[in-house]
């Protein structure tokens, strides 16, 4: 009888850590601040002081141009990368 009422508790206690994180907001992605565009991200890249900074600079836009759907400017980026 005691085990019942134990087992009940623990189902009401799952139950409203399932209904109130995801009311919480815990697991979304925050909304704000957008990341810096293509071009600001090519004029960091270029201030930067070593090949292999600017290099590892460049292929992090690759990788944002290719997400966004722009394979044309990510594969002129990924050209200017292996410069």
């Amino acid at each position: 009888m005691r085990s019942s009422g134990c087992i009940r508790v623990l189902m009401f206690c799952a139950l409203a850590v399932a209904l109130l994180l995801p009311s919480t907001g815990c697991g979304t992605k925050k909304k704000g601040k957008k990341g810096l565009t293509v071009a600001q991200l090519k004029e960091k890249a270029e201030k930067e002081s070593s090949p292999d900074r600017k290099a590892a600079a460049y292929l992090k836009i690759v990788g944002q141009q290719f997400g966004s759907g722009d394979k044309t400017g990510a594969k002129a980026s990924a050209e200017e990368a292996f410069k």
